[in-house]
């Protein structure tokens, strides 16, 4: 059966989406390699966070600890375009009541067209009149939802084939990594511990 599927893979021709397919294994590539770097928990974060911003055409995004708890000493973890973000947006501050509708989810956010929306939502008044659009997710790390990326945009988000399953690839690896942190971060207390005997 496996061998029949491969040969009829083999003889069709290219789908329509391969384009956004190939577009979606590169997305996925350059996240796998930024999640493997041997840095600090920080810098990987902010990796990550530069290649789904730079994916979606975000101007802003963060990571950030949810449940009062903490990433590896910090609350939060930013990023910015470089190319996209403006000075007016420097002072856009994070909406909290949009961070705390994540805490209560397990399933990404996501705000298509903010002017379009205004008078439905009780927490858009936070977003500044230059965020058009925003997205954001929450971040299982050791099975417990207990922190968030959140990405702003300056217009409305398209609503693309493929963009939950790179959003949702991409939150997966951030949790692993910060899991990973963790576990090393375990593993020499425990080792400084043994050597104190």
């Amino acid at each position: 059966e496996e061998t029949q599927s491969m040969s009829s893979a083999d003889i069709s021709g290219p789908s329509v989406d391969s384009e956004m397919t190939e577009n979606q294994l590169r997305i996925f590539r350059e996240l796998a390699i930024a999640a493997n770097e041997l840095l600090p928990v920080g810098d990987t974060l902010h990796l990550l966070m530069d290649v789904l911003g730079r994916h979606y055409g975000s101007v802003k995004a963060r990571v950030v600890a949810l449940l009062e708890t903490d990433i590896e000493g910090e609350t939060e973890y930013a990023w910015q375009h470089p190319e996209k973000f403006k000075p007016h947006l420097h002072d856009q501050a994070w909406s909290e009541r949009l961070t705390d509708v994540l805490s209560r989810k397990i399933d990404p956010y996501i705000i298509h067209d903010v002017p379009a929306h205004h008078d439905l939502h009780p927490y858009f008044p936070d977003l500044k009149p230059g965020i058009r659009g925003y997205v954001g997710a929450p971040i299982r790390i050791e099975n417990i939802y207990s922190a968030a990326i959140e990405f702003l945009f300056d217009s409305p988000i398209s609503n693309q084939p493929g963009t939950l399953e790179v959003l949702n690839h991409g939150v997966a690896l951030i949790g692993l990594v910060i899991e990973r942190s963790r576990a090393q971060a375990r593993l020499r207390e425990s080792e400084r511990r043994f050597r104190g005997l």
